[in-house]
């Protein structure tokens, strides 16, 4: 099975009906966004209630390496430890209006 990529996907989209080119402006800003946020990742120790703290210390670059890493400390620790990864970055320039996400 081949992956679609944001290009694939607007290149099926009818660009003179405009709900579909509305949505290819928000695949090509989405997807600009993701380009930016590849990379990013962080551990900690896994929250146990909901007033926990989680407190990241450093950005790790790789996830396999945060993976690496977190297990490496839950084993010392003998805690549990999660890999966090950027979902979004907001802009205070952002116009939210009409996101997908």
């Amino acid at each position: 099975m081949t992956r679609a990529t944001p290009d694939s996907v607007i290149a099926a989209l009818d660009l003179t009906d405009p709900p579909q080119r509305h949505a290819a402006d928000m695949i090509r800003h989405l997807a600009a966004k993701r380009s930016d946020q590849r990379g990013f990742y962080m551990i900690c120790r896994k929250p146990t209630h909901q007033g926990s703290k989680t407190e990241p210390k450093a950005r790790i670059a790789h996830f396999n390496t945060a993976r690496d890493d977190a297990r490496r400390l839950a084993r010392s620790a003998g805690a549990p430890f999660v890999v966090l990864g950027v979902v979004d970055v907001v802009n205070p320039t952002d116009d939210l209006t009409g996101r997908l996400l």
